[in-house]
């Protein structure tokens, strides 16, 4: 919540809550060739906006809403412990997660409206993927061939995702940083928090799969040492590391970094 309100008061101050990032779309139009024959040409087009300080913030806002239904559900969050199945924790990161890793995105310069959507569920997915390994763990009293499978199965689909999102928001942090490096303008560059998320982040939301991982493996093959409470905690750790790490960037990126082709510069 700390971090929530400290990015609040920043973005509130740098003016950053009245602005929004203009998303595109491909789109067709006419011409005319000298035969006055028509056809169709691709054009990009502006679509939408994303009030992105809006989403930078309420990453934050939800993680807190969560942990505070926690806190009042008492003994049910307990039972829900035991039964080794805290679905809303999915629910959360869902939402949480896909947020954050919008703002990625946006931050590495993706403003096609498709490729933003395609982040966004994928995600959605990702967390999906989490709920139904960690259901079928917490249900199963020995396992058996089917659940091995199922549980194979969305490991596989929710790594797919995750790599999918990961390759796109690379690939366009390259193209831009080609783009850039096409002005040949002495001293300018993509702002160094731009990569500073992408690489913290890619390694926050690889360790949530790597510990899944780990509480498949204790759960199928080593039950006697399994833990969920460590499992539950070890999540807890990994999202708090991973919100604040990326909060405190991009409160850097409005406060103290060089802003590089994100501000203003000259060539």
């Amino acid at each position: 919540m700390g971090m929530g309100i400290f990015l609040t008061v920043t973005y509130n101050n740098a003016g950053l809550f009245k602005l929004e990032e203009p998303m595109y779309r491909i789109g067709v139009d006419k011409k005319v060739d000298p035969a006055n024959k028509y056809s169709l040409e691709w054009v990009e087009r502006k679509s939408t906006a994303v009030p992105y300080a809006y989403e930078a913030v309420s990453f934050f806002y939800v993680t807190s809403f969560f942990h505070f239904l926690y806190v009042l559900m008492g003994s049910r969050y307990d039972e829900m412990i035991r039964r080794e199945n805290n679905y809303l924790r999915w629910i959360e990161y869902s939402i949480s997660a896909t947020l954050m890793v919008r703002i990625i995105a946006l931050q590495c310069g993706i403003r096609d409206e498709s490729a933003l959507t395609s982040i966004t569920m994928n995600t959605v997915g990702i967390m999906l993927q989490g709920q139904i390994v960690e259901a079928v763990l917490s249900s199963m009293a020995k396992p058996g061939a089917n659940d091995k499978m199922i549980i194979l199965v969305a490991t596989i689909v929710g790594w797919i995702l995750m790599v999918t999102n990961f390759y796109i928001i690379v690939k366009q942090y390259i193209n831009v940083k080609d783009d850039v490096d096409g002005f040949k303008c002495p001293g300018v560059s993509i702002p160094s928090f731009v990569l500073w998320i992408i690489v913290t982040q890619l390694v926050f939301y690889s360790t949530f799969g790597f510990i899944q991982i780990y509480q498949i493996y204790n759960r199928l093959y080593n039950p006697d040492q399994y833990d969920y409470h460590k499992i539950e905690t070890m999540y807890i750790i990994d999202s708090l590391l991973s919100k604040v790490t990326l909060g405190a960037i991009l409160g850097y990126s409005v406060i103290g970094a060089n802003k590089g082709v994100y501000g203003t510069f000259e060539c």
